[in-house]
């Protein structure tokens, strides 16, 4: 018994590094993996970013490949479609936050609503999917779908007696602008819902001692509900505005303590 009291510390007394080390090694060892892809892929790469300053020759490398300033920045700023491209880019961004930011928070929450838990599973699961589709394959069921003649939903309008004549879902600017808007967003948002319901059992787990399978938000008062749903709209807000300065759950537990 008296070994038992000695290993045990005292509840607010400081772990210095060593210890807190040997106590938890498996949990920095698991560490490592992920911190050296963020370390590769995020820090590492940059380096090669002078290419940008270089008339770069891939046969004669860094060393002896020429610098030129900024004559490929200049170069790209006087492109006749440079304007274009940007104020589309900037648009598509803009229009992608402002729709696709809250439809995983809404999700989520309809989820973590469902009563039937297989239920819950198979329509997690069939949501998950279209995050694991590459572009290419969602290029080819949206042109399958949304050709103005031949598209099945062209035809299905048609049949019903919706429409007269076809969509031009992917040949005018505006309709084509729309669909590839929602298709990113249909694609994303299954898998954006893994955070937020993650965000609202964590939460009901500091406020309420009910198991973690059976909490469901309806069990709370609706302050609790409200709270809930401003943590998942805080935790996404932090982490598009820090992801690339510092880990968004980093800052998302530091914000709840």
């Amino acid at each position: 018994m008296s070994k038992a009291k000695k290993a045990s510390a005292p509840i607010g007394a400081k772990t210095s590094w060593k210890n807190a080390f040997k106590r938890d090694w498996q949990l920095y060892l698991m560490l490592l993996f992920p911190l050296a892809m963020v370390i590769i892929f995020n820090y590492a790469s940059y380096p090669g970013l002078r290419m940008i300053f270089m008339d770069y020759k891939p046969a004669k490398g860094y060393s002896g490949s020429e610098w030129v300033g900024m004559k490929t920045i200049l170069k790209v700023f006087k492109d006749a479609d440079f304007h274009r491209a940007l104020k589309s880019s900037i648009a598509f961004n803009l229009l992608d936050l402002v729709v696709g930011f809250p439809m995983p928070i809404i999700l989520a929450l309809m989820l973590n609503e469902l009563r039937y838990p297989r239920f819950k599973k198979v329509t997690q699961t069939i949501l998950y999917l279209p995050h694991f589709l590459s572009w290419v394959i969602v290029g080819s069921v949206a042109y399958t779908m949304f050709r103005p003649t031949t598209g099945l939903v062209n035809i299905a309008l048609m049949n019903w007696g919706v429409i007269s004549e076809g969509i031009p879902f992917l040949t005018e600017k505006w309709h084509w602008a729309v669909t590839y808007l929602l298709i990113g967003v249909w694609q994303g948002m299954g898998w954006g819902t893994i955070i937020y319901l993650a965000d609202c059992h964590i939460f009901l787990l500091c406020h309420d001692s009910t198991p973690p399978i059976t909490i469901r938000l309806r069990q709370v008062s609706s302050a609790a509900y409200s709270k809930a749903i401003f943590y998942s709209f805080l935790r996404a807000l932090i982490g598009f505005i820090y992801k690339p300065v510092i880990p968004e759950y980093t800052l998302f537990i530091l914000l709840i303590h």
